[in-house]
């Protein structure tokens, strides 16, 4: 208190930021908490200063550096991005619940439909952590029940980490003791009041091969203590084998206590049992190795904690091999091993929390929700660092990232060298969507871990956030960087994971051929790995791609081989997910009846499991679905009913792109005026969320509809915005688009030349993607300059070739063939421009709706000049009242 008051007065700031500045002068000072030689944390009173203190005279005072400090408060290098990403948390699928977004045309037309909805990912704003004045200035937020808690943290304890043991007969029936035995040891070592024990899970997701004392480097840290911020490591190793008697067996266990920095063994110890009785083994072992820990340890007011797993055999059994089957894909056979093992010893938190991880994976988020919550009130008896972290967890099962995010910033305070903690607290700010934070912690973590070019993870929370934010170049290089490390470091599992990443970035930056060469990189290694839950997610990637390329037979494929898988495993979740998909191949092919019905059978499978958001996600592709269908009533009480969801659970981002896409209808049914004062709201909001793609993809949209309701002024600015973000963003086929909206629009301010020069700029753009439906779009915009410059013949010759294009993707095609007709009518071609005009309506049952007033007006044009002066007029009338109810 007296420190805290001394330095920073009456502000108000949280009791963790002094743990981190003291632990920020050790660091620069190169003191020990354990062997201080400056500083000495004094328990439960605060610190004290060792060193003798002298007054500098003027004359000493150090000079500034030559060049940048190395120091703890140095600036951090701008020049890599250092951006973190969605949860550091188990899943590896390539985002199958994407956000959905309309493209709009830039014509107030609609895309063909896989073309017109693209993903949007949220955006955010890159930070660089300038010193730590933030640490310091961040205000206390409102107390948290796990304040009390949090000042039981004893830092200054040495850390210990257990990896899983080594079974030397590699006979598959007695792996499961690998897990078992570090579980149970594990659990003994964190009886002493001298060390604090890693939690198995954070040990277990490190992805490090590190199995022995022999691969830890003599005098230098080893990836383990990089990552965790450990300082011991206990290394095991059994060996089942036959002994005297009928069908007898004898358990042999070495153990080795290394000290992390050193490589130096500390305690080696060699134990024999019976494998029936793996408790009473690991309770000797636990017994002798406590007594040779090093130092001391405060004891005062701290009572042995409980077992944290279970110590009956049977029960130490199932719930190893739940584990086990979790880490195969195969949760539902978890969920009833985990279920056996409690109903043998029902007070177990970590076997609650794995149970919680089979019920995430079969897409059963309150039952998830609920067994944290249970592990949570399990935990009371464990360590304080062991019971925050379950407390974390448990907060993340529910969804309530921001508290989650308080919990990390708390252990990561007390514990400033343990990356894993912040990892974890910038993939909860993520989620939170809290970036701005997220970028500042992951910025922390690299500057902890020396640049992070030890660590792959870093560069992978770095490309997931990155992509979350929509800057895909940045998740490409961030990925690619995880992949090289990972490879170097020899862990498989990262390789996959970081190339599965680095394909969507890929792709969503309009590299799809080295995005497919990554993917089919990462299928082999998930093969490699039996990892059928990644390899089911590929498939869906595949899908996807195949999709938006137009090939909806291989689209279907992918999918309904990746819903064989889920369905198998009893992953409801990802069975609706990938249903969605299904229903966006039937929609493409003009099944929309049948489409609907998928949509509405995901749609209750998740009201069944209690999912707001993916009810919300679902009601979005149903509003889509029944735009694309001509049913803008149907679709306006979609997206309402998304927008009161996506609400509910507090999702900004969906809030604002739900009312985007029911402007997206308005401007569709012709009502512009109401459409611009939608669009101007979203570009503010979608620019205060920091999302660039969706902004500028609002923008495009914003001087569309300006332009239709003639405010020129106004399109054009929307216009350059479009434009300057895309390229911005380097996103080809945005920047295509926002380029053909800026040509209609020099077009009607009577600029043909300039108009076809942007034109062109923009169909280079498209080459380079060579996507045939986005070919098309140009060809079309490039018509409609012709046929305003009068020249019929050329604007037949895009209109044919637009239509050609299209035909060969099986694309919908009445824009194309309504053109056509106008181009033809200017040459007074009439028989066969109504022909057009007829295949158009085919293609479409127009109402009075954007693309309705173009036909119309069209259709106007050709009676008139066939003699019909009578006919057209009343037409005319009827477009103007409808045009002048819309204020196009």
């Amino acid at each position: 208190e007296e420190l805290l008051e001394a330095v920073w007065g009456d502000t108000a700031v949280e009791e963790g930021a002094l743990a981190r500045c003291v632990s920020l002068i050790r660091k620069a000072l190169g003191d020990s908490p354990r062997r201080p030689r400056y500083i000495e944390t004094v328990p439960k009173r605060g610190y004290r200063l060792m060193a003798e203190v002298l007054p500098v005279p003027p004359d000493a005072s150090a000079e500034p550096s030559e060049g940048p400090s190395e120091g703890p408060f140095a600036l951090k290098d701008e020049s890599r991005p250092a951006l973190p990403q969605e949860s550091s948390l188990k899943s590896t699928e390539p985002e199958p619940e994407e956000v959905i977004l309309p493209s709009p045309s830039l014509a107030g037309l609609h895309f063909p439909r896989r073309h017109q909805w693209k993903a949007v990912l949220v955006g955010g704003f890159l930070v660089a952590l300038a010193g730590v004045g933030w640490l310091l200035s961040r205000e206390a937020s409102s107390p948290l029940p796990t304040d009390a808690l949090a000042a039981e943290l004893q830092p200054e304890l040495p850390t210990v980490a257990v990896p899983a043991f080594l079974n030397l007969s590699k006979a598959p029936e007695d792996q499961w003791m690998a897990e078992s035995l570090a579980e149970l040891i594990s659990t003994e070592l964190g009886m002493s009041p001298r060390v604090q024990v890693i939690p198995r899970e954070l040990v277990q997701r490190q992805h490090v091969s590190v199995t022995s004392p022999a691969e830890l480097p003599l005098g230098g840290d080893s990836r383990l203590r990089a990552a965790l911020g450990y300082d011991l490591v206990l290394f095991g190793s059994y060996l089942l084998e036959a002994s005297p008697g009928e069908g007898a067996q004898s358990l042999r266990l070495d153990l080795k206590l290394v000290d992390s920095a050193s490589g130096r063994t500390l305690t080696a110890l060699v134990l024999e049992g019976h494998p029936e009785d793996l408790s009473g083994l690991a309770r000797e072992a636990g017994e002798r190795l406590r007594r040779s820990l090093p130092g001391t340890g405060p004891t005062e007011g701290r009572s042995p904690p409980t077992a944290s797993v279970p110590m009956d055999p049977e029960a130490i059994r199932l719930y190893t091999d739940g584990l086990l089957l979790l880490g195969t894909y195969q949760p539902a056979a978890a969920r009833e091993s985990l279920l056996r093992s409690l109903e043998v010893e029902p007070k177990q938190p970590y076997v609650q929390l794995a149970l919680a991880e089979a019920w995430t994976s079969l897409g059963q988020s309150k039952a998830a929700a609920r067994a944290a919550d249970t592990a949570r009130d399990l935990s009371s008896s464990l360590p304080a660092n062991q019971r925050l972290w379950i407390e974390a967890r448990a907060l993340s099962f529910a969804s309530r990232w921001k508290e989650a995010a308080e919990i990390y910033r708390r252990l990561w305070d007390a514990y400033p060298e343990s990356l894993e903690y912040g990892l974890d607290l910038a993939a909860s700010l993520a989620q939170a969507r809290d970036f701005r934070a997220s970028v500042e912690a992951l910025a922390e973590v690299r500057g902890r871990a020396g640049g992070g070019d030890a660590d792959p993870r870093i560069d992978l929370q770095e490309a997931r956030t990155a992509r979350m934010m929509g800057e895909q170049e940045r998740a490409v290089r961030a990925a690619a960087r995880a992949a090289e490390l990972a490879e170097a470091n020899g862990q498989t599992a990262l390789v996959a994971q970081a190339l599965s990443l680095l394909s969507a970035s890929l792709y969503a930056s309009d590299h799809p051929r080295e995005a497919v060469e990554n993917l089919d990189r990462a299928i082999v290694l998930y093969r490699e790995l039996g990892d059928r839950k990644n390899l089911a997610w590929a498939e869906v990637s595949l899908g996807r791609w195949a999709y938006h390329e137009g090939e909806l037979d291989r689209a279907e494929e992918h999918f309904r081989a990746a819903f064989e898988v889920f369905k198998s495993y009893g992953d409801q979740r990802a069975e609706a997910l990938v249903r969605r998909h299904l229903a966006e191949v039937a929609e493409e092919r003009g099944q929309y009846a049948a489409a609907l019905e998928m949509l509405e059978e995901s749609l209750t499978t998740f009201r069944k499991l209690g999912d707001d958001f993916e009810q919300a996600q679902l009601l979005n592709a149903v509003g889509i679905a029944h735009a694309g269908n001509l049913d803008p009533d149907a679709a306006v009480a979609a997206y309402q009913e998304a927008h009161a969801l996506y609400g509910k659970t507090g999702n900004r981002e969906m809030e604002v792109i739900t009312l985007y896409n029911l402007a997206t209808v308005r401007i569709s049914q012709g009502r512009v005026r109401d459409a611009l004062d939608r669009f101007r709201q979203s570009v503010q909001s979608f620019r205060d969320l920091g999302n660039l793609y969706a902004e500028a993809t609002a923008q495009q949209t914003r001087s569309g509809a300006a332009r239709i309701a003639g405010e020129l002024a106004e399109a054009e600015e929307a216009a350059q915005q479009a434009v300057e973000i895309s390229r911005r963003i380097e996103n080809h086929r945005l920047l295509a688009q926002s380029l053909l909206e800026k040509a209609q629009l020099l077009s009607e301010k009577d600029q043909p030349e300039a108009a076809r020069g942007i034109a062109a700029e923009a169909q280079g753009e498209l080459e380079k993607l060579g996507e045939a439906t986005y070919l098309a779009e140009s060809q079309q915009v490039l018509a409609r300059l012709l046929l305003a410059s009068g020249e019929g013949a050329q604007a037949e010759g895009a209109a044919r070739r637009a239509l050609e294009l299209l035909r060969a993707n099986g694309a919908p095609a009445a824009t194309a063939f309504c053109l056509l007709a106008r181009a033809l009518g200017v040459q007074t071609r009439l028989d066969v421009a109504l022909e057009a005009l007829s295949s158009a309506r085919g293609e479409r049952d127009y109402g009075f709706g954007l693309e309705g007033f173009e036909h119309h007006l069209t259709a106007a044009r050709l009676m008139a000049a066939s003699g019909d002066t009578e006919g057209a007029v009343e037409l005319l009338k009827t477009v103007r009242k409808e045009a002048e109810v819309g204020g196009a």
